[in-house]
């Protein structure tokens, strides 16, 4: 009775076993199916937030300092590529800690690119095939989950799992695997714990919503970094950085459109800028025979 007990057990321990990688193999397959939907499309609307908080102590003999720091910097990018002949696309890029205006604002439109740093506009026409290159840098560079070029995260990802939630979406969470990520980068941690550092990962956590049609509604990461170094018995000096990366999808699958500023024909043109060359700064210096520019000739 005692062995067919234990033959039992062990059945049921097989079959719940086999069940729970089944979940996590399920829960990832649907993550990566989504990914790559919504990936491939020519025409999104996102809005991206990337939140960091920072502590930083340093102490030694006589000195001790603590400093705190938030920033959140938050990306706007709307590109319709629908007509392959005509691609439109605007980004506005901007940081809470130097105020909510935009800082970088880049546009393309009528075949022209214009573009906005610190509100200084400056625009230069562009071929239907350079327009492209725009939109596919802007697509691969862009930090976050949503970089085509990025990895993807759930190859590393460990403790999957999926919910189905009342509305007809489903969340896939699962955890990063950084050791995995290091070994596969090759990165090598050991000169800096031998020099009497320590770097850890304490937390990370990765969350995904899918629509019902199997689209990416919403990404996060979440990341924390602790990183301690002494020196000696008396300097120490720990930093902690906590960050949070989200993306909220507008409307995945569906038709983009773009609302443009008033004044874009206000941009700087540069196809139409010539530079004048005539003019040489050093006419306005004295130089000596044995030495550099001496003075400027308007302060004699």
């Amino acid at each position: 009775m005692k062995k067919a007990a234990a033959f039992l057990c062990m059945i049921v321990m097989a079959v719940c076993l086999s069940v729970g990688i089944s979940a996590a193999e399920d829960a990832k397959a649907v993550y990566q199916a989504a990914r790559e939907k919504t990936y491939s499309l020519v025409s999104v609307d996102f809005t991206q937030t990337e939140i960091t908080k920072s502590v930083s102590e340093t102490t030694s003999p006589g000195y001790s300092n603590v400093t705190t720091q938030e920033d959140t910097e938050t990306t706007v990018l709307q590109i319709n590529a629908s007509d392959p002949a005509n691609p439109q696309m605007k980004i506005e890029k901007s940081l809470a800690t130097w105020g909510e205006d935009p800082l970088i604002e880049v546009y393309v439109k009528d075949s022209c690119l214009y573009v906005s740093l610190f509100g200084t506009g400056m625009k230069e026409s562009m071929s239907a095939e350079e327009l492209a290159e725009v939109n596919f840098a802007i697509l691969t560079e862009t930090d976050g989950p949503i970089s085509t070029n990025s990895e993807d995260l759930s190859e590393y990802g460990t403790n999957f799992a999926l919910s189905e939630n009342s509305d007809g979406t489903r969340t896939v969470t699962f955890q990063i695997d950084i050791d995995a990520i290091l070994q596969e980068y090759e990165v090598d941690l050991s000169f800096f714990t031998e020099a009497g550092g320590s770097l850890t990962f304490p937390e990370n956590s990765y969350t995904a919503v899918i629509s019902a049609d199997g689209y990416l509604l919403s990404e996060s990461c979440y990341l924390t970094v602790d990183i301690s170094y002494s020196y000696g018995e008396d300097y120490r000096s720990h930093y902690n950085s906590n960050l949070q990366i989200s993306i909220v999808y507008k409307n995945p699958g569906q038709p983009v459109s773009i609302e443009f500023p008033d004044d874009l024909d206000e941009y700087i043109d540069l196809d139409a800028y010539e530079p004048d060359y005539s003019y040489d700064p050093y006419d306005d210096y004295l130089f000596l025979d044995d030495g550099p520019v001496t003075t400027d000739v308007y302060g004699l």
